[in-house]
């Protein structure tokens, strides 16, 4: 009895050591997700330090804006524009 006692409690403690020990182990997600962070650190500190530069780039982008997006030229449609040959007069509406 004392046997199976001290057996018992080595196994669950055991089990107790290891459950804690791989809870610590670092997983290809949990690092997948660290580096993203860093990264997103990295290229949130690139950002604030083109400031300086920003009234360039509002410039620029003034400049931009005034040029048009798409230039269009109207052509004339080759076939010439239909127009209606019959109006169609409105249909009284019944009493109720």
């Amino acid at each position: 009895m004392r046997f199976t006692f001290i057996a018992l409690t080595t196994v669950f403690a055991s089990i107790g050591f290891i459950t804690q020990a791989t809870a610590q182990v670092r997983t290809p997600t949990q690092e997948f997700f660290e580096q993203g962070w860093e990264q997103l650190e990295r290229e949130i500190q690139n950002l604030q330090g083109e400031r300086p530069n920003s009234e360039v780039n509002l410039q620029q982008q003034q400049a931009d804006e005034s040029k048009p997006l798409l230039e269009v030229n109207p052509t004339l449609p080759s076939e010439p524009s239909q127009t209606p040959t019959e109006i169609e007069s409105p249909k009284p509406n019944p009493d109720k």
